[in-house]
């Protein structure tokens, strides 16, 4: 089927008489949505089922509904406030300043958008809230100034739409407001951030520089995940203490890394990956430790569900007998501290906890001074 194909025809014989039923394109793309999505329904319930977690799978759609519900909810709120502030900016005559402050600069990037008054408006409040850090209040500005610069373009987004996307994509801010909110809140009460292995591959190496300088009195992880020693220089010349490798990675891998590691002061961490016995033995870790491994994170499996049990202590209690230094992590929560007491444990992880609990910072300092009662 050609990609310029723009309506899809079908015939339906009925009665001898024929009736032609033409559907869009943005009807086609619906259809294929529709029956990609009813097929990851029908093997995810097909596959619960084989393997006898069908109760898992049902609980965990219920909780993505429920999440998703939230999520529009909490937009949805967010949205409306920020509009609500863009049309009193337009009706104090405060986006039409902006606009005339933006004009040169806005014309210039998109000459196109910039001679309609309304689009510029819109851009303008656009720009300055991203310039100053206000994500949230820049996102309905920016739909706004999309849907006015989309008229006309037929179903193509123009270079222009293209180029307002970048800069928003692109978040050049002159007032940092998210990492000044993470200084004065959650930052001051953990005493190690991690740079997520999701961050690192969506914004780089940069992102682990950035978080490194702004709290450079914390103990930083860059969670990269390494598995190819090409990448271990790149990663470590962010300057982060640690430096975590995939478990599965070759030992020539894990030696190369650390000996690169070590010549800068900092360490690497091996992370467990996958189930004891098929993606890792304790003769695995003998072989690591022989190589200089001295720091290990040991995660429940991927099956896992519901508080930490006796053989997962029993695993790391092992792992430290074994002379590492061990980082437990795995959801985590206040009430699964207790069973790692008297543990010689170097970290505990408990990022999904204080996450999703209503005051994160609250909650840090509730799991912190709970350590420190165990293991003090």
């Amino acid at each position: 089927m050609s990609t310029t194909i723009r309506n899809v025809s079908r015939i339906f014989a009925n009665n001898r008489t024929d009736r032609r039923v033409d559907f869009s394109r943005k009807e086609v793309r619906g259809v294929v949505m529709g029956i990609f999505w009813t097929l990851m329904v029908t093997v995810s319930l097909v596959y619960g089922a084989v393997s006898g977690r069908l109760s898992a799978v049902t609980a965990a759609a219920l909780e993505g509904a429920a999440a998703a519900v939230e999520l529009v909810l909490v937009m949805a709120g967010t949205l409306c406030l920020w509009s609500g502030v863009l049309e009193l900016m337009r009706r104090s005559g405060m986006a039409a300043g902006l606009s005339r402050l933006l004009r040169p600069v806005l014309r210039r990037l998109l000459p196109q958008a910039g001679r309609d008054e309304e689009t510029l408006d819109a851009l303008s409040a656009n720009v300055s809230a991203n310039l100053l850090g206000l994500g949230n209040a820049a996102t309905p500005a920016g739909i706004q100034a999309a849907r006015r610069m989309a008229v006309g373009c037929s179903g193509t987004a123009s270079d222009e739409l293209c180029r307002l996307v970048v800069l928003n994509t692109a978040s050049v801010q002159l007032l940092p407001s998210t990492v000044a909110a993470l200084r004065g809140g959650l930052g001051n009460e953990v005493d190690i951030i991690e740079v997520g292995t999701m961050l690192i591959l969506m914004e780089g190496v940069r992102a682990a520089r950035i978080m490194r300088a702004c709290f450079p009195d914390k103990i930083m992880v860059a969670d990269a995940a390494l598995s190819v020693a090409h990448f271990g220089p790149k990663v470590l010349a962010a300057g982060t203490q640690f430096v975590t490798m995939f478990s599965p990675a070759r030992n020539e891998v894990k030696a190369a890394i650390l000996a690169q590691a070590k010549a800068g002061g900092q360490d690497v961490q091996i992370e467990l990956y996958g189930d004891y016995g098929e993606s890792w033995t304790f003769d695995d870790l003998r072989e690591w430790k022989d190589i200089g491994i001295r720091q290990i994170i040991y995660g429940r499996p991927s099956s896992a569900s519901g508080p930490w049990t006796a053989q997962d202590v029993d695993f790391v209690r092992q792992l430290c007998d074994m002379g590492f230094e061990v980082t437990a992590t795995g959801g985590i929560t206040y009430e699964d501290l207790d069973i790692l007491a008297g543990l010689p444990l170097y970290a505990v992880i408990c990022g999904r906890s204080i996450r999703n609990a209503e005051n994160p910072a609250a909650e840090a300092r509730r799991i912190k001074a709970r350590m420190q009662e165990l293991w003090t």
